[in-house]
């Protein structure tokens, strides 16, 4: 039975409800509203409200309120509600008390870029998004795009899934909705039909103006200054593409260089560019089978793309030659007779080359993972690079003293480590690339934002700040390679000044 008190409440509400419908107008995207306001709802208890609004009971969550019937359970001790974000579930369980049905709401200040991220994850095309050409769902008067659909067969599924996302510009608020069940999701029927019927959308225009997309923004344009490290005077050169090349993720790309190409692995994203001094023009672009993170040469012109634990593969242009039995990522001597393997904390395995076969054996860093037993300066490694005297190898230290990188010859000697020290007592801090030339070494720094240089002793000699080489705001420096001219060639990802995509970028490097 209601009491005084809830009835009192209810006549209230009943009239704010037929003043809203009346006055309220119209959303700022156009959907009508006749949703409590926030004020109202906040002065009442959550008892209060679940009698005030009938037989269904309400969760305000900020940025969205849902009605949800007695069959659904509000999963409220894994709630998250926040004033920047706001992610609640509501579940029916079945059988052995296991979840049948579930439906997940999430809400949170996020990017433009961030919103699109996951549907190209998913391969989606952003032009159809774009377009408004994929499968919808409409939530209180708005269309959530699909772009994520599970029937159940992948790999670690617990069911069918499907997800729905909106993002509303004017807010900066990305919503998405994920529905699972047991045997089938259709959002058109009961019990989901019910509970997105109750589900209401707390939209309001914070003045942001919308986010071009990728193909409509402006590309990135660098502003290019010499810099000096010791007496040696660094100077960047832009290779401008001839159409931009557009990341969905920063530092998943590496590159080499094979046969006056620049090839280049995003994950499945596989790319091959001719380069001059001022350009480099895309030449092919294939969709892979599988996410490979690493790309790796030698002077005979084969590529080893190597996936992380899985088996690595050996590539002739675009064309798979070889499916290997290395595991791990590998980096070859330039004479393509023998390599290194090195992944995270794994043994680093040395590997050669007879007959077109790779077979591997231990080398002289071992038991990473273990204090009694290591062999070596590492308990995990981020680099290895063979150049034609020696073998450099970065990662972070045994002794808990950071990155570093140390210098072996080919026999697996240590002869040296190349840190920053009483110059820089910033030290190093994650390792994405190491060349040898005839004045020392020089290394990228992603963490830092930075590049690194030592004469051939391993004397520290200065530091090069990328936004003051550059220009960039906020680059991460992906990958680089020497090239046969004794040049640097480096490649950057940098988000564009209006935020409308990540850039991949080239820059040729002289002076050391």
């Amino acid at each position: 039975m209601k009491t005084a008190k809830t009835q009192i409440i209810l006549a209230i509400l009943l009239v704010i409800s037929l003043f809203a419908v009346t006055a309220c107008g119209e959303k700022d995207d156009g959907v009508k509203s006749t949703t409590v306001s926030e004020d109202t709802a906040s002065d009442l208890s959550n008892s209060d409200k679940t009698e005030a609004l009938g037989e269904n009971e309400v969760v305000e969550a900020g940025f969205f309120s849902v009605a949800y019937p007695k069959e659904w359970t509000y999963d409220e001790e894994n709630a998250s509600i926040d004033k920047s974000y706001a992610n609640i579930k509501f579940i029916i369980k079945g059988e052995e008390d296991k979840v049948k049905y579930s439906v997940t709401i999430n809400a949170d200040k996020n990017t433009a870029k961030s919103y699109r991220k996951d549907f190209i994850n998913n391969g989606i095309d952003l032009r159809d998004l774009a377009d408004g050409k994929l499968d919808s769902l409409d939530i209180d008067g708005t269309a959530f795009f699909r772009r994520y659909k599970d029937e159940g067969t992948a790999t670690f599924s617990s069911g069918p899934k499907e997800i729905y996302a909106y993002r509303h510009e004017p807010s900066g608020i990305n919503y998405s909705i994920e529905f699972t069940s047991a045997d089938s999701v259709d959002t058109s029927t009961s019990p989901f039909s019910d509970i997105i019927g109750g589900i209401r959308l707390n939209l309001t225009d914070e003045g942001n103006k919308p986010t071009p997309w990728p193909w409509e923004g402006t590309p990135w344009t660098p502003d290019l200054e010499p810099q000096m490290a010791g007496s040696f005077t660094i100077t960047p050169a832009f290779l401008k593409a001839n159409e931009p090349f557009i990341l969905n993720s920063i530092m998943n790309t590496t590159f080499t260089v094979a046969d006056g190409l620049i090839y280049t692995v995003t994950k499945k994203d596989y790319r091959a560019y001719k380069f001059d001094d001022k350009s480099v023009t895309l030449e092919n672009a294939v969709a892979l089978d599988e996410e490979y993170e690493k790309i790796s040469t030698d002077k005979t012109g084969k590529l080893y793309l190597s996936r992380g634990i899985p088996k690595l593969d050996v590539y002739e242009g675009f064309k798979k030659s070889a499916a290997t039995e290395i595991s791990h990522d590998l980096v070859m001597h330039n004479s393509g007779e023998w390599g290194l393997t090195f992944w995270v904390n794994a043994d680093p395995m040395k590997v050669t080359v007879k007959d077109g076969i790779l077979k591997e054996e231990p080398w002289v860093l071992a038991d990473l993972t273990k204090s009694e037993t290591r062999k070596g300066f590492f308990k995990m490694i981020s680099e290895i690079r063979i150049s034609d005297s020696h073998i450099m190898v970065a990662g972070s230290a045994a002794d808990d003293s950071g990155e570093k990188i140390v210098i072996y010859d080919f026999d697996g000697n240590e002869l040296f480590a190349l840190e920053n020290t009483e110059q820089d007592r910033s030290g190093l801090g994650h390792i994405t690339g190491i060349a040898e030339t005839p004045n020392g070494f020089i290394a990228t720094d992603g963490n830092m934002r930075r590049i690194a240089l030592w004469n051939s002793k391993g004397t520290f000699i200065g530091k090069i700040e990328m936004p003051k080489l550059i220009g960039a705001k906020y680059c991460w420096l992906e990958d680089m390679q020497l090239l046969d001219d004794g040049s640097i060639l480096i490649a950057v990802s940098q988000e564009r000044d209006d935020n409308s995509a990540d850039e991949l970028l080239f820059f040729r490097l002289t002076g050391f």
